[in-house]
């Protein structure tokens, strides 16, 4: 195995350095470099895809960074991190920032994924060349919309005197019940109306039904999904009180 990450190494460096890149970082079973332009990452990616006798996830992303002691630090390499997660072995994901800078390289669009430590969705894109392979599974990231409904397009429109009356019961009653048959809004026309100081309650609840419509239907993933998810609340509420390449 140390001689496949020995030979692995010596591709993916002399791929970059073959088009003007920089490698600064090892991350154990991969690398971080640095290039100029945007097209000579494509094609020092490309070269080392083809090369690479163990194909790898290779992800590019666009930004400022600072180099400091031999080092590049800022939000770009985070981002192009979690760009290169969210592929498979022997695909080259490209952030938009990337993206839009390019022409004459054969892209597909993968749509607007929410990835891990990325604050907002991010458009992904796939390069696509002569013997680079172009089929692979489904992204991975975290999932927008946990579960199998369709993501919202639109706000929530429609429901005015609903929402209205919904929010008068609650705030005369101690307990109001909404039904309905499916697909009429009940969940959306609660959503809508949640004031600031119940945001924690609705996050909790909201990730609870979240997990629970998961499709995989898994209970070890569901667990840890709320897991994950309470930790992450007792760390904002304790607030409250006080391109890089890999193998699979």
């Amino acid at each position: 195995m140390r001689a496949a990450l020995l030979a692995h190494d010596e591709v993916l460096r002399t791929a970059i350095e073959a088009h003007k890149g920089f490698l600064f970082s090892h991350t154990g079973d991969g690398v971080v470099a640095a290039f100029p332009f945007p097209m000579s990452a494509v094609d020092a990616a490309g070269a080392a895809q083809r090369a690479l006798e163990l194909p790898a996830r290779m992800g590019i992303a666009t930004g400022e960074a600072e180099l400091r002691d031999g080092d590049y630090f800022g939000t770009v390499l985070n981002r192009a991190a979690r760009v290169m997660a969210a592929g498979h072995r022997g695909q080259i994901l490209l952030a938009e920032s990337t993206a839009g800078l390019l022409s004459g390289v054969d892209l597909l669009d993968l749509g607007r994924r929410r990835l891990r430590d990325v604050p907002n969705p991010l458009g992904l894109f796939q390069v696509r060349a002569p013997s680079l392979p172009e089929q692979f599974p489904p992204l991975r990231g975290v999932d927008s919309n946990p579960g199998n409904l369709r993501p919202a397009i639109t706000s929530f429109i429609g429901r005015d005197a609903e929402v209205t009356d919904v929010h008068a019961a609650v705030k005369s009653h101690r307990l109001a019940t909404l039904t309905g048959v499916g697909g009429v809004g009940k969940t959306a026309s609660r959503w809508s109306w949640y004031p600031a100081d119940l945001n924690e309650m609705s996050v909790a609840h909201h990730e609870a039904s979240a997990a629970q419509r998961r499709t995989d239907r898994d209970p070890a993933k569901k667990w840890s999904h709320l897991a994950e998810r309470k930790r992450q609340l007792d760390i904002e509420a304790a607030g409250h009180a006080a391109v890089a390449d890999s193998f699979d």
